[in-house]
């Protein structure tokens, strides 16, 4: 997923027409399949490289985990692989989650502040798109650091084509988004 974050519950329909005519409606934008994603990490793998997968939103990431357990259980990998975003990481089973440290890679999360609140010009908009519980729980963390408490993590944003200070990113990050700067 790179545009509309690929989710397995449909964008509402209050959703504005010129982000509908860029992906955000259905499920969003899904490139590929577990199936896809296992052959493309086999392969990358064996020829003693790293696959830095894209995946925004729990439809992206369940694709990209099924794949990226499916490949492991095949041939353990030589080099850990990586998911970046890693967003919407709530709405995942137990099953899913244990799979970042069974396979051992090191998620980069995707710590934007917008979602959590940290910026108001942003807030509006995902509340208007998406429903209830993944605008809640969008870049949250906690669930996915709870069920792998000794797996490290590393961060990035997409500064500057995307609006933020890094320090509300970085205070996300360290409090695994607990923690909304306009209620405490």
């Amino acid at each position: 997923a790179c545009n509309a974050p690929a989710i397995a519950a449909d964008y509402l329909d209050s959703t504005p027409q010129n982000l509908k005519d860029r992906g955000f409606h259905n499920h969003g934008d899904l490139y590929i399949d577990a199936a896809e994603v296992t052959n493309l990490v086999t392969s990358v793998d064996a020829a003693g490289g790293i696959t830095v997968i894209h995946a925004i939103g729990d439809l992206a990431l369940s694709e990209a985990l099924q794949g990226l357990s499916d490949a492991y259980d095949t041939a353990p990998f030589t080099r850990n692989q990586r998911i970046d975003h890693n967003s919407f990481t709530t709405l995942l089973t137990q099953q899913e989650l244990s799979i970042y440290s069974r396979i051992g890679m090191t998620p980069v999360l995707f710590a934007q502040p917008f979602f959590n609140g940290c910026d108001s010009d942003y807030q509006g908009i995902w509340q208007s798109i998406l429903p209830t519980e993944y605008y809640q729980g969008s870049e949250h963390s906690k669930a996915l650091r709870e069920a792998n408490p000794d797996m490290p993590v590393s961060w990035h944003g997409d500064n500057p084509s995307l609006p933020g200070n890094p320090f509300h990113a970085m205070f996300t990050l360290a409090t695994a988004g607990d923690i909304n700067l306009e209620t405490g």
